[in-house]
C-alpha cells in the first residue's frame, strides 16, 4: 500500500486512503476489514450499536438493580445470535431481572 501523505505525487484511491488512516490510527486488522469486506464491518457496527441500545434500555429500566456483568453475560452466553433473537433474549432478561 503507498505511503499517503500531503507532498505524495501519487493519486491514491479512497481505498488507499482509508486503509492508511487504518493502520496509522488503529490496526492492520480494521484496514483489512473496511477495505475488503465493508459489509463485515457493517454488520460488527451495527451490532456494537444494537448492543449499546440494549445496554441503555437495561440501564434504564432497571435503574440501581443493573448489573453490567449480568448484562454482558445475558449478551454473549448462547454465542452469536441475530440481533432480533438478541434483543427479545434482553428483553425476557430485563423483565427477569425487575
Amino acid at each position: 500500500m503507498p505511503q499517503v501523505t500531503a507532498q505524495s505525487p501519487v493519486m491514491v484511491s479512497d481505498r488507499d486512503r482509508k486503509g492508511q488512516f487504518c493502520l496509522d490510527e488503529t490496526c492492520f486488522t480494521c484496514a483489512r476489514i473496511k477495505s475488503a469486506w465493508p459489509g463485515q464491518a457493517l454488520s460488527y457496527k451495527m451490532g456494537q450499536r444494537k448492543i449499546l441500545e440494549l445496554r441503555e434500555r437495561a440501564q434504564k429500566e432497571l435503574g440501581p438493580k443493573f448489573d453490567l456483568r449480568a448484562f454482558h453475560d445475558a449478551v454473549l452466553d448462547q454465542g452469536p445470535l441475530p440481533l432480533d433473537v438478541l434483543e427479545t433474549k434482553i428483553n425476557d432478561w430485563i423483565t427477569k431481572n425487575k
